[in-house]
């Protein structure tokens, strides 16, 4: 993920995606009040009730997850199975949405790059990845997440 990458998006800007606690991959997802929390790896994002990003604190450090939010971390506190948000791009703590995968995004990019083989592979994938509401949701590297937030392949 780059800060000059340019995500492509085929769903309309108020869509809502889910995603859920994966602490395989450091993510974790809460509430705190009206607010929802997607944390980890050093990073906390802040998205409204509504599902926009609000604000971004710290960025991604693989060798530690210390930006637990308190009241979130709280095991008293209620935890949210899963939270729903609109996409976003925040390069400064390499997270963001995209609704395709990046073999399907430089494909879309860069078509005449594929041969003809390669092409209708690739326009089969694309038909199920768009069928199947599988976007992916880069928190230090790339997660493929399905319609229910869970982490399909990375």
């Amino acid at each position: 993920m780059g800060a000059s990458r340019v995500p492509i998006y085929f769903r309309p800007a108020a869509h809502l995606y889910a995603i859920k606690s994966h602490p395989t991959y450091d993510l974790f997802v809460g509430c705190q009040g009206t607010q929802q929390v997607m944390w980890g790896l050093g990073a906390t994002l802040w998205f409204s009730s509504d599902g926009y990003l609000q604000r971004v604190e710290g960025g991604l450090d693989r060798r530690s997850a210390k930006a637990v939010p308190p009241a979130v971390a709280d095991p008293f506190a209620p935890q949210a199975q899963s939270i729903q948000v609109r996409r976003f791009w925040a390069p400064q703590a390499e997270a963001g949405i995209e609704d395709y995968g990046e073999d399907l995004q430089e494909f879309l990019s860069f078509p005449s790059s594929f041969d003809a083989e390669e092409t209708k592979e690739l326009r089969g994938a694309l038909e199920e990845w768009e069928s199947t509401g599988m976007f992916s949701l880069w928190w230090g590297a790339r997660l493929d997440v399905d319609e229910t937030g869970e982490v399909e392949a990375s």
